[in-house]
């Protein structure tokens, strides 16, 4: 009987046991499983959200920020109804800073002034030229100047994509708007459409309207040149002026 009772002992102290060591493996599984969950978030880089996409806004250094700018672009891709993707946003993005890069030119220093006085036979030195910029208005995405003398002048401007993330394919669109809708001009009271004919000038597109003394030229689709007679000519002479003016404009861009 002591014998059973000592097995009986044995045996409820060794369950007793297991079922301790059980507890602790338990307590142990679980702690692991608890250390390699917290490793995991340690070591799992940072998903952005729609609104903060990477932008590579140091390209040079390898690093990237988050940029306000793609929070911006994605919203209004959505108002839009167009597709948010990181894809989609870098490309707007691109295409921004490709414009960017393309610096405007001066446009003062695209046409010299003998050009202009041996055109209309007054004297160099009597042709004022003053930068067409407002200080108060000032913008990168536009550069103009003015070519003037007693009883006339010209105007020269060069335009750039002022909302790349928004508009893409501007200069297109731009002459596209110009073959299709004109302008308009209130004369008198009253409002007058005038319509833009092609020519034969240095742009990837060329138009001009001779009554309004107006040429538009598309540089590359990165510019739009603009040149604007105030003098008074017939259309052929002052259209074989525009393309010797727009010729020298376009090889100082190049």
């Amino acid at each position: 009987m002591t014998i059973n009772m000592y097995k009986s002992k044995s045996i409820s102290t060794f369950a007793f046991k297991l079922q301790n060591m059980k507890i602790q493996s338990l307590y142990f599984y679980s702690l692991l499983c608890i250390l390699a969950l917290l490793w995991s978030c340690k070591n799992d880089p940072k998903t952005p959200s729609k609104n903060d996409i990477l932008n590579p806004a140091q390209e040079e250094s390898g690093s990237y920020s988050y940029s306000r700018d793609s929070a911006q672009i994605a919203e209004k891709l959505k108002r839009s109804g167009q597709e948010v993707s990181p894809e989609k946003i870098d490309a707007i993005i691109n295409e921004a800073k490709n414009i960017e890069q393309n610096q405007l030119p001066k446009a003062c220093d695209l046409l010299k002034a003998k050009l202009v006085a041996d055109e209309f036979d007054v004297r160099e030195a009597n042709i004022i030229i003053s930068d067409g910029k407002r200080r108060s208005e000032g913008t990168q995405h536009s550069s103009s100047c003015f070519w003037r003398w007693t009883g006339g002048g010209i105007l020269v401007q060069v335009n750039r994509n002022p909302l790349p993330d928004e508009i893409p394919n501007w200069t297109d669109k731009y002459i596209d708007a110009k073959k299709t809708q004109g302008e308009r001009n209130i004369e008198n009271g009253e409002t007058k459409k005038y319509q833009f004919k092609e020519f034969k000038g240095p742009g990837t597109e060329n138009l001009y309207n001779h009554q309004l003394g107006r040429y538009y030229c598309e540089y590359d689709e990165r510019f739009i040149v603009s040149l604007i007679f105030n003098y008074n000519m017939e259309e052929k002479q002052q259209l074989k002026a525009a393309q010797k003016f727009l010729e020298s404009i376009f090889s100082n861009l190049d």
